[in-house]
């Protein structure tokens, strides 16, 4: 076991678990439920406050029962087992509604779920393990849909969809960032993050979440206010800036021929 020292606090950063995932006519649901229960023992052995969860965690938006039924019992797992809290966003291949319906319920199991971005950037702003004395704060922006991002336009060329598209997701983080300053928040914040970062890797497995990838950042946008990017989409785990401050997580198992030597 990693000691964790006294002042502390520990985050996991995850992403990409596609949970209800086939690889052709072949299941996954062993390897996910291996992958799951190698997370909660290495929340337990590292003493994780908390497991953050960067989009994706069905394959699709209307998930079989069995996936559910994964997500369930690690939910109830984690929360029975450890004092950790789940923090979750949806990706591209979740449906913000299934993700935020039993939402309320959640909370009361120390899960915390933003399925779609909140419209007062204020409500973005999660902080744990309390309010009243945060440790750290997380700035929860999931998968921007382009409804979210812009309002189209007849007529539009795909030059002019492209800018505003990628002018929508840096004016999110950046009127997020400047609520962080006006709460005067002193503790590390996180911002989390459902896209394509331009310089990192792909692999085959992704489906594009803008159309010819429009939605491609500079990992440079991304505001001096967040310590740490909390990034899913891309499946390999690497960081795409210099600093390592802006990170993709990776998925834990491969998801297609192209991964199957990522680590």
């Amino acid at each position: 076991m990693i000691k964790k020292p006294d002042d502390a606090f520990r985050v996991l950063h995850t992403a990409d678990w596609h949970l209800g995932k086939m690889l052709n006519e072949q299941s996954r649901e062993e390897e996910q439920k291996r992958f799951l229960d190698w997370l909660l023992k290495q929340v337990v052995e590292l003493e994780v406050d908390v497991v953050l969860v960067a989009g994706d965690v069905f394959d699709t938006a209307n998930p079989p029962q069995s996936a559910e039924a994964l997500y369930y019992d690690f939910v109830a797992a984690l929360h029975g087992s450890t004092a950790a809290s789940l923090v979750l966003i949806g990706g591209n291949h979740d449906s913000a509604n299934q993700l935020e319906a039993p939402k309320r319920v959640l909370k009361s199991l120390r899960t915390h779920v933003h399925g779609a971005v909140a419209e007062d950037p204020a409500d973005r702003l999660l902080l744990l393990p309390s309010g009243e004395a945060p440790k750290v704060a997380i700035a929860m922006i999931p998968f921007l849909r382009e409804k979210d991002i812009r309002i189209a336009r007849v007529g539009e060329s795909s030059s002019e969809v492209q800018t505003q598209v990628r002018e929508g997701i840096i004016a999110t983080y950046r009127e997020t960032a400047e609520v962080v300053d006006r709460m005067a928040i002193q503790c590390p914040v996180i911002a989390t993050g459902h896209l394509t970062v331009a310089g990192a890797t792909s692999s085959e497995s992704e489906r594009e979440i803008h159309i010819g990838g429009l939605g491609a950042i500079d990992a440079s946008v991304f505001p001096a206010q967040f310590a740490y990017v909390a990034l899913g989409h891309l499946h390999r785990p690497q960081a795409p800036d210099k600093q390592g401050r802006v990170r993709y997580a990776g998925s834990p198992i491969p998801l297609s021929c192209s991964e199957i030597t990522d680590k």
